[in-house]
């Protein structure tokens, strides 16, 4: 199964530790990071040892983290995520982008391609988005995906809304 793919704008490939610059760069942004974990901002230690364990996923799971770039310019956008959070029951689907990139359609471009690529790839039944409440930008991404809320839940002291899509 390929790791690397195109969209209309977007270039998505399997993720390398030569993509530590950009994706540290992004995870030390405190407007990006507001809404991820507890809202402080990767160290570069951390950004690594994140990095490290995206990159792991795909050799366990085949699947994982697609690092995303501008196909013209070849900028660096973010990423689009698949993962197994512990104690959930199905596939989270997730987006982390440069604030540059906010607000032009590379988000639903990206996570548009995943929920497609889920449907034609995985066994599942269905997609989880797990979202910080605060997050609107994310949970109308989610909606318009096709995502339903679920439920809500704690991570650490935040509130997050659970949203699922059925593959």
């Amino acid at each position: 199964m390929s790791s690397n793919f195109k969209t209309e704008r977007i270039s998505l490939r399997y993720p390398a530790m030569s993509d530590l610059d950009d994706f540290a760069e992004m995870n030390a942004d405190s407007q990006i990071m507001q809404f991820i974990g507890s809202g402080v901002p990767y160290s570069l230690e951390k950004s690594s040892d994140t990095l490290t364990m995206l990159i792991d996923h795909w050799k366990t799971h085949g699947f994982g983290l697609w690092m995303l770039r501008n196909r013209q310019s070849e900028s660096f956008i973010g990423f689009a995520v698949f993962n197994y959070p512990e104690g959930q029951d199905g596939i989270e689907l997730g987006w982390r982008l440069r604030s540059e990139c906010w607000g032009k359609g590379y988000a639903f471009e990206a996570a548009n391609f995943a929920l497609n690529y889920a449907k034609e790839n995985f066994d599942e039944y269905r997609l989880i988005h797990r979202i910080q409440t605060e997050n609107k930008r994310s949970i109308n991404l989610a909606l318009k995906l096709g995502s339903q809320f679920l439920r809500y839940e704690k991570d650490g002291d935040r509130d997050v809304a659970v949203y699922e899509t059925i593959l």
